[in-house]
């Protein structure tokens, strides 16, 4: 059994060399000068104990992250309540509000009422997923040993463009088109609730993969 892991990053000096750049007692390892939107390749090595002869393996099969921005708490009301916050649109930066009305042309999904029920209605070219129950929009180091996300988007055949329920601790997965390219995000549901106004709202957070045709839905390089 592993003690210890070593992590290796390929072309921090310019090059294609795999420079050492941290180690982890755990099974996971999070980069933390990685820039969303850039693609990362990592090797690790696994350190044995002392009681082991303290042996370091060969470096493994070559991993490759695109990380990208988590966004948390998003409020959107359902098209009837308030139909001028009812419409979303994937955004790549904070400063770009997401929340539009639902009738918009920037509208990627909107949020409707289908009898008692909440339901994603995606618009446009966008597609979307059925519900993944999941614990969390992304697991990392100091996540519970039993932390569930989705790490990247499924295949063209999981994705529809027909509305789908919502329920809490769902994770929806998205495939948008935005300037002619294809893009991934996801949403995770921590709720539907009734705001002071007797108005129904879903809370959730979301994650947008900033680089077009681009899977993975990490957060940032999570080695493991």
């Amino acid at each position: 059994e592993a003690a210890m892991y070593r992590v290796f990053l390929e072309g921090i000096a310019g090059d294609s060399v795999f420079h050492e750049i941290g180690a982890s007692d755990g099974t996971g390892y999070l980069d933390t000068r990685a820039e969303n939107g850039t693609q990362y390749e990592y090797r690790v090595a696994a350190v044995g104990s002392a009681d082991e002869g303290s042996y370091v393996s060969r470096r493994s099969e070559t991993v490759s992250v695109t990380p990208r921005p988590d966004y948390h708490a998003e409020l959107v009301f359902s098209h009837t309540a308030d139909p001028e916050a009812s419409g979303f649109s994937f955004a790549e930066s904070e400063a770009d509000n997401p929340i539009v009305a639902g009738a918009s042309a920037e509208a990627q999904w909107r949020l409707e009422e289908s009898g008692s029920d909440l339901v994603i209605v995606p618009l446009g070219e966008t597609r979307v997923t059925a519900g993944i129950f999941t614990t969390d929009l992304s697991c990392g180091p100091g996540s519970e040993a039993d932390c569930e996300y989705v790490a990247e988007a499924p295949a063209e055949a999981g994705f529809a463009a027909t509305p789908v329920e919502v329920s809490a601790g769902n994770t929806y997965v998205f495939e948008v088109v935005s300037d002619g390219e294809t893009h991934f995000a996801k949403i995770r549901v921590h709720g539907a609730a009734v705001d002071s106004e007797g108005q129904q709202v879903v809370v959730f957070d979301w994650a947008y993969q900033t680089v077009a045709d681009e899977p993975s839905l990490n957060l940032s390089p999570l080695v493991r």
